[in-house]
């Protein structure tokens, strides 16, 4: 055998390696012992005796060997899935010829996929977002003229719920392998970064142009009302109210975005009763609803206790179901829904929820509602500081506002706040 030929017998594994010294060290063991064995006894009898017991004590030795190998890989393995499981990693192969995927068994523990039903075929495109899937595809395709591709991409979970992946991946012969991590949390943290970021910019906005806007307001609602004092034709009359009107409503704007810039006090206001107050909010919508739409509400039971300001609260819900109106048009129907949730009354949260019956919101537009100066209305229609200002107050009460419905179901938008006796002991703890 040539040289290249030796070369080509070179192990290219740990375990051919392990194979190939073990059969060296087994060779030189029997040969040699067995020629000590023949020099050194020439009773027959001892002979054999010593030949069987060399025979047992190289069996004992293997088997410890073996033993101490397969433990090593074991533990290899657990550090493995163990490093997996907090990395969150899954690695996968993809055959050109048959197109087929292959994924590791940690594929289940990440995505809560099965790998069976990934390798069949379409399952990887299925498990993938629609609008995401031409990014597999580019991907793919650049990765196998050479090179390295990451790409991150939306997966839909076994639960159903949307993940966030990161795929990497890089040619191999027949094929491609890579790696893909859940990297959900980091795309969370990051659109809330920018949430934030993008509340700075707007509260920067806000107090930059709040004071020379204010003072022009003034002088312009002032000279409308004196102007409105005087007799005038009917048609300067009306100029005038639009004047005025438009003022008005430019000064509302103008305090919306003044609770944008200032820090709102934590949970103020004072103890009340939460059902009242949405019967007092359902009341006010019953007249600003056209007469195709529906409103339903059942009065909550009594106990529903909170601490809040009525009047900011009042804002918050009038905002979100005048939205509803405006979603559901001409014809359809809201629903306000009042309930405990956790341990019983007084303990645990209170809960609001204004559901609608029009087209919903889409996930891509669901990240970005509470974005100051963001609105899916019209143009025109709405300024974008509704729902940022809602958010505020609810997070100032200690609370949370969510949308938590998708397009086709009808927006559905869920307030939480803290129940009294909850509300009080923070108090207590912070005083």
């Amino acid at each position: 055998m040539n040289l290249k030929g030796l070369r080509s017998l070179r192990p290219r594994s740990m375990a051919s390696r392990v194979a190939l010294s073990y059969a060296g060290l087994a060779a030189l063991w029997i040969l040699f012992s067995d020629r000590a064995l023949n020099w050194a006894v020439t009773d027959p009898l001892w002979h054999l005796r010593l030949s069987v017991a060399k025979g047992w004590f190289f069996v004992g030795v293997t088997a410890l060997m073996l033993f101490a190998y397969l433990s090593v890989q074991a533990d290899r393995r657990l550090a493995l899935l163990e490093a997996t499981r907090r990395a969150r990693v899954v690695p996968w192969r993809w055959d050109a010829p048959t197109r087929r995927w292959t994924f590791e068994r940690s594929v289940e523990m990440v995505l809560g996929l099965d790998p069976v039903e990934l390798s069949a075929p379409g399952g990887v495109e299925r498990a993938f977002h629609p609008e995401d899937l031409h990014r597999l595809a580019g991907a793919r395709h650049r990765a196998t003229r050479g090179g390295l591709e990451s790409f991150d991409a939306r997966m839909l979970a076994g639960t159903g719920r949307e993940l966030w992946t990161q795929w990497t991946m890089k040619a191999t012969p027949g094929g491609l392998q890579g790696v893909l991590q859940d990297v959900t949390e980091l795309h969370e943290v990051r659109a809330e970064l920018i949430q934030h970021q993008r509340r700075e910019l707007a509260q920067q906005l806000a107090g930059g142009v709040n004071h020379d806007l204010k003072n022009l307001l003034q002088a312009i609602l002032g000279s409308a009302e004196l102007l409105a004092l005087h007799p005038r034709t009917d048609s300067e009359s009306r100029n005038v109210h639009t004047i005025i009107r438009a003022s008005e409503r430019a000064h509302d704007l103008l305090r919306q975005m003044l609770g944008l810039v200032r820090p709102q006090p934590e949970r103020p206001g004072e103890p009340g009763e939460l059902g009242a107050l949405v019967q007092e909010c359902v009341d006010l919508l019953r007249h600003a609803l056209p007469m195709g739409v529906e409103l339903h509400f059942d009065p909550p039971a009594e106990g529903l206790r909170g601490r809040f300001d009525s009047g900011q609260i009042l804002q918050l819900l009038m905002n979100l179901g005048l939205n509803a109106r405006d979603a559901v048009g001409t014809k359809g129907w809201i629903r306000i829904q009042v309930s405990h949730e956790g341990e019983a009354p007084p303990e645990g949260a209170l809960v609001v929820e204004v559901t609608d019956s029009g087209p919903g919101v889409p996930e891509t537009l669901r990240e970005r509602l509470f974005e100051p100066f963001f609105t899916t209305k019209p143009e025109g229609a709405g300024t974008g500081l509704g729902l940022a200002m809602a958010k505020a107050i609810a997070e100032a009460h200690g609370g949370s506002l969510k949308c938590l419905s998708g397009p086709g179901e009808g927006a559905r938008f869920r307030l939480t706040l803290p129940s009294f006796t909850e509300t009080l002991a923070l108090d207590e703890s912070g005083s």
